[in-house]
């Protein structure tokens, strides 16, 4: 299949007289064989957009997870887990049939089969016709805009992955058998869930997807036929703000200030966001008791989307594992560290000074940390999932478990399975509070940047023609004089 796709990839491109040759100018050209692209991401972008396909489709078919009813022995870090019962496999197609098949979540099996299901293909489908497809079907301003909106929707694909994690701790459940006594060893029956390779294959799958639409965004902004759409766009006050900003160094809070006038209630919406999110990953966000049929501990577990990323690897039997620990490192990248990182570079590009050849690649690395970051994704799936199982029986267990209980523990189990309980806590409010702000100011500071980044590619654009016109009056043998307008008053030239 890959080297069909590679000789179809040749194919295209060779009919089209664009690969081995000079690209070719002009406005009807697709983003494939643009100026800006180097020739060896021709054919290397269609290849890996065919690797993500497979490996989506290879994940949707794959197990990603399990859950086992398990004897654990042992005591400190020296315990040992043996899988005497298979409660559950988690797949993405048995999921959803799964939600669908219940009355009280089948709205769920919805959620998982758009987000997780339906839209990676589309998103691939999308990047593949704005790289390969030129302006006669797909103009330049419609190409920015989907791979723009691909871009920054790419992290809803993640439903499916928090939505496993979450039940994986609403379903942690140890039932002691005999006391730890003076050597700290006890024997457990605990309900664990493992990752397995459907997980990885389709984080690597998602994340893949998310870089090829950050590097197809990328190359269609250094375009120059976008570049001078993006010129054609700007109003005169944008410009001349930004104009501004790179005569003078100003900061963008200056900026703001100078244009419009309420950057004082900006920067306090910026600064409450930076804190209400710190804050709020901090803050106890949900508490889960489990309702089991024989006795376990009542109090239940709490944590915050903070300390959730430490609980992670102990929802397995084999904390150690590579699935264990690949799924604690993709919660912690996708939902703690981008959104920091971001309002970091926030931070800096609208109190800061930044030099006029790092405007580009601020507003580049911005746009990249917005798009990775599915802190509210990761909430908002909790929320739902937590909401949607806290009155269903989570795990109906069968006659033969309901007897092998009643051997280990002594007790005799009821019929009504492992119940849910949830309760959520200070942090849910706190920090969508704090996301909703994220979400407004973010595109007001990365709206001035890219203004910048604009007024920047006309300075580059007048550069470039500069260039070739002194060239040709060289050529022709004749004497050239250059004159620049003076600033105006109000900053404009």
């Amino acid at each position: 299949l890959g080297g069909l796709s590679a000789a179809g990839t040749q194919w295209y491109l060779d009919k089209l007289a664009l690969v081995g040759r000079k690209p070719v100018r002009g406005s009807r050209v697709a983003l494939a064989v643009s100026e800006a692209v180097p020739v060896g991401l021709r054919i290397t972008v269609p290849l890996l957009l065919g690797a993500c396909v497979f490996c989506l489709l290879g994940s949707n078919f794959l197990p990603m997870a399990e859950t086992f009813v398990s004897l654990e022995q042992g005591g400190g870090g020296a315990k040992t887990a043996t899988d005497i019962y298979q409660v559950v496999v988690y797949s993405l197609l048995y999921n959803i049939q799964l939600l669908y098949s219940h009355p009280s979540v089948w709205w769920l099996a919805y959620v998982v089969a758009i987000f997780s299901g339906v839209f990676p293909y589309v998103k691939l489908a999308g990047i593949c016709a704005g790289w390969c497809m030129g302006e006669t079907w797909l103009s330049s301003k419609w190409r920015g805009r989907v791979l723009l909106l691909l871009d920054q929707a790419g992290k809803l694909a993640l439903v499916d992955i928090f939505m496993i994690q979450y039940i994986s701790a609403a379903l942690r459940v140890r039932v002691a058998l005999t006391d730890p006594g003076d050597t700290g060893d006890s024997v457990s029956v605990v309900l664990r869930t493992d990752g397995e390779i459907g997980l990885t294959v389709f984080v690597v799958a998602t994340m893949g997807s998310l870089a090829l639409g950050h590097l197809c965004l990328y190359y269609h902004e250094r375009d120059r036929r976008t570049r001078l759409d993006l010129l054609g766009g700007v109003s005169r006050v944008s410009l001349n703000r930004a104009s501004l900003f790179l005569r003078k160094s100003r900061s963008v809070f200056e900026l703001d200030a100078y244009a419009a006038g309420r950057s004082r209630a900006k920067s306090g919406a910026l600064v409450a966001a930076a804190a209400l999110i710190f804050v709020g990953v901090h803050l106890p966000a949900a508490t889960i008791r489990l309702d089991a049929p024989v006795s376990l501990d009542r109090h239940g577990t709490t944590f915050s989307m903070w300390g959730f990323a430490w609980l992670i690897p102990h929802l397995s039997s084999r904390p150690g594992s590579f699935a264990a620990v690949f799924a604690q490192v993709t919660y912690v990248v996708f939902v703690l560290i981008t959104v920091h990182c971001h309002l970091a570079v926030l931070l800096v590009g609208w109190f800061g000074r930044i030099p006029n050849h790092l405007i580009r690649s601020t507003t580049s690395l911005a746009h990249t940390l917005f798009a990775w970051s599915a802190t509210d994704v990761a909430l908002g799936t909790m929320v739902l999932v937590l909401a949607g199982i806290s009155s269903v029986d989570s795990v109906t267990l069968s006659p033969d478990m309901l007897d092998l209980l009643a051997s280990l523990t002594g007790e005799q189990p009821d019929g009504n399975g492992v119940r849910v309980r949830v309760a959520f806590g200070a942090g849910v409010w706190v920090l969508a509070a704090g996301l909703a702000l994220h979400g407004w100011i973010g595109r007001v500071v990365m709206g001035h940047l890219e203004a910048a980044t604009v007024l920047q590619s006309m300075r580059e654009e007048v550069d470039r023609c500069r260039e070739q016109v002194e060239r040709e009056v060289e050529d022709a043998g004749v004497e050239m004089t250059t004159s620049v307008a003076s600033p105006r008053s109000d900053g404009s030239t």
